[in-house]
């Protein structure tokens, strides 16, 4: 999750305490002002790499770099603003394993990487020669012998991993500046690519129903998508595509597509339910029948929320963003942070959904039990859809219970992090919403960042949208640009730091409920959830930071609470049922930073530490879990959603065969 720009420590061009392949160099030619043309691989560095002339310079210009290599390109950029060859040689050493900076080895290493500082040094200051050129390499070289996996050439390969990401970044930074918002999925014709570009889906069609006009019942309204449904060999349905995994795949590829891609774009209407249907259906009573909608599953939560507003109602809790669709956000079970309400599936009063066979069923809720409109009808003590990633049927529409409209208090602080887990209970019973955002892969970080809402009377000011967006501005482009920056605040000391009384002293910002919670401006990154059972967050917590350290992982750690309130049968938030509670542990990491491999090992690990305290997994984001480990997670609860989805979908219609998330999942 985002973190504030701020100013940096250390040496200008590289801030301090910040991971030096974070701020990796253009290699081979690649012009920093020409993003969207990266720079080709380059041949790893080696003695015997031949030297390419030096290319003319331009007047008043710093010296041009010759094309030979990612190895020179590399230390090219550490030079930079270095200064000193003291400072140079702190950042090599950062890309040098742990295990040899500490072992036997040690001397050595920083030997022979200060003899790499001299010839980098050397190689700056004549305008990169080739003699001097080779020097770099031999140099590279020399300390390759000590340990092969050391290589400069890697912090290019960072860059190239790293390089498409930012070019988004940047675009998604200036259109929201504009008042625009690109953090969701699209569809271009050939193919659909999700929020981050991680997925590309190649359905054989891709379809965009809409409700015929003077439809009188529901299933007239939703007789187009039935019709899809019953016409597609294999189908998945697309809203914003703010999934972290493949979920949404259809399994096509460019060369051979598959499969139908559904959007419902289109079913977005909300109206409110009149007070005598909601006493009727719902059981609601006085002020209180008065605060149900009707929301058709396309409707983007964005949408809706300043539809509501309008309307003086609120969401009682809402996601970090809102771009999703309103089916998406119940096929993931969303979830916020909060003491009293932390999660969609409570809200929810009814959902619509068409079965496989086209045909239509609707869940009702009424006390504590939800039932079906079949004949007989079923009963499920939680809601089976909720989590469930649309494997059970596409839904169409829900009714929510929805609060009167209200403002938050937001407030962000830096705060010690011993004291911060100390007085934890403390924080929970005094904020209405509480979250946190430690520094992983720093060990025993000092501070940390709480974040509170609250529940106010007072207005926002005037300045209120102003300072959302400087927010929003501020850590999209540290997160993106600078994702050290937050392991740097977390080696400081609150109480003394001036940096971090700094930014301490900016105090709280009164926000309406829609825009409180949930930002237009995302950058493109990765993520990993679970929920534990309250009471082991700070035991499971404790290891999992140690593991980042261990694993000199530098990622953002979010960690949130939530009650015993959610209503769904797979969603995370049941670890906490009849535990008092679920606190959620999240990794968010650039996407980009690390190799995918690198990537699925931590996840592995992660998973590991989780699942050994009772974790469950966000089926939104990414896991490594299979239909075994859900087995053992759920029980009963599992066996029993398997059977209900088989029986409603025999075919596995909503299960494309060459889905690997899904297969693994629910017929691994």
């Amino acid at each position: 999750m985002p973190i504030p720009s701020i100013p940096p420590s250390g040496a200008p061009g590289v801030p301090g305490g910040l991971d030096p392949e974070a701020f990796a160099p253009h290699v081979d030619g690649g012009a920093p002002d020409a993003p969207d043309a990266p720079a080709a691989p380059a041949a790893p560095a080696s003695p015997a790499s031949p030297a390419a002339p030096a290319a003319p310079r331009r007047a008043g210009s710093a010296p041009a770099r010759p094309g030979v290599g990612a190895g020179v390109g590399a230390a090219a950029r550490l030079v930079e603003g270095a200064g000193a060859r003291a400072e140079l040689v702190r950042r090599a050493l950062d890309l040098v394993p742990a295990p040899l900076r500490q072992g036997p080895p040690a001397a050595r290493v920083a030997e022979r990487v200060g003899d790499l500082a001299d010839a980098a040094l050397r190689a700056d200051g004549f305008g990169y020669r080739g003699e001097d050129v080779r020097g770099v390499h031999e140099a590279g070289a020399r300390v390759a012998e000590i340990e092969p996996r050391f290589s400069l050439g890697d912090v290019g390969a960072a860059l190239k991993r790293r390089l498409p990401d930012l070019v988004l970044d940047t675009v998604n930074l200036f259109a929201r500046l504009r008042g625009r918002a690109l953090h969701e999925g699209k569809w271009d014709g050939r193919k659909w690519t999700s929020w981050n570009r991680d997925v590309e889906v190649h359905p054989e069609r891709y379809l965009v129903p809409k409700p015929p006009p003077g439809a009188r019942s529901k299933a007239e309204t939703y007789g187009p998508v039935a019709d899809a449904v019953r016409g597609a060999g294999t189908l998945r349905v697309v809203g914003a595509g703010h999934s972290f995994n493949e979920s949404m795949s259809t399994g096509g590829t460019k060369a051979r597509p598959e499969g139908t891609l559904l959007s419902l774009d289109a079913y977005d209407r909300a109206e409110r339910v009149p007070a005598a249907e909601a006493a009727a259906s719902y059981g609601a009573t006085g002020e209180r029948a008065e605060r149900f909608v009707r929301v058709q599953a396309g409707k983007r939560l964005r949408d809706l929320t300043d539809e509501l507003w309008d309307r003086g109602l609120a969401l009682p809790v809402a996601g970090s963003t809102d771009a999703q669709s309103l089916g998406g956000l119940i096929a993931s079970d969303l979830h916020g942070t909060g003491r009293d309400h932390a999660y969609l599936s409570e809200g929810l009063r009814e959902v619509t959904l068409l079965k496989a066979d086209g045909g239509l069923v609707t869940f009702t809720k009424r006390g504590s039990e939800w039932a079906t409109d079949e004949a007989p009808p079923r009963r499920f003590e939680h809601l089976p859809v909720a989590g469930a990633l649309g494997t059970l049927g596409v839904v169409v529409e829900a009714v929510l219970e929805v609060d009167e409209a209200y403002n938050l208090e937001k407030d962000v602080q830096y705060v010690s992090r011993a004291e911060a887990e100390r007085d934890v209970d403390r924080l929970l019973a005094n904020h209405d919403h509480v979250s946190f955002y430690y520094p992983g892969g720093v060990r025993d970080p000092r501070t940390v960042r709480l974040n509170t809402w609250d529940r106010t009377d007072e207005k926002p000011r005037w300045s209120a949208p102003l300072s959302r967006l400087a927010h929003e501005v501020s850590d999209h482009a540290a997160a993106s640009f600078a994702p050290g920056l937050l392991s740097d605040l977390g080696r400081r000391d609150p109480r003394t730091d001036p940096l971090v009384r700094a930014l301490n002293r900016e105090g709280p910002e009164v926000l309406p409920a829609p825009t409180a919670f949930a930002r237009r401006l995302f950058y493109q990154h990765d993520e990993i959830e679970y929920a534990i059972p309250k009471s082991e967050y700070r035991a499971c917590l404790d290891e999992v930071m140690t593991m980042l350290a261990d694993e000199e992982f530098k990622t953002i750690v979010e960690v949130r609470f939530a009650p015993d309130t959610t209503d769904s049968v797979l969603g995370p938030g049941t670890a906490g049922r009849g535990k008092g509670g679920a606190a959620f542990i999240e990794l968010a990491t650039p996407s980009g930073q690390y190799p995918e491999e690198r990537i699925a090992e931590i996840h592995a690990r992660f998973d590991e530490i989780l699942r050994a305290r009772g974790g469950r997994p966000h089926l939104g984001k990414k896991t490594p879990v299979d239909g075994g480990d859900m087995a053992a997670i759920h029980g009963e609860d599992w066996r029993r959603f398997q059977a209900l989805r088989r029986e409603w979908d025999p075919t596995d219609r909503f299960i494309p065969p060459d889905n690997p998330f899904l297969n693994r999942i629910f017929k691994g």
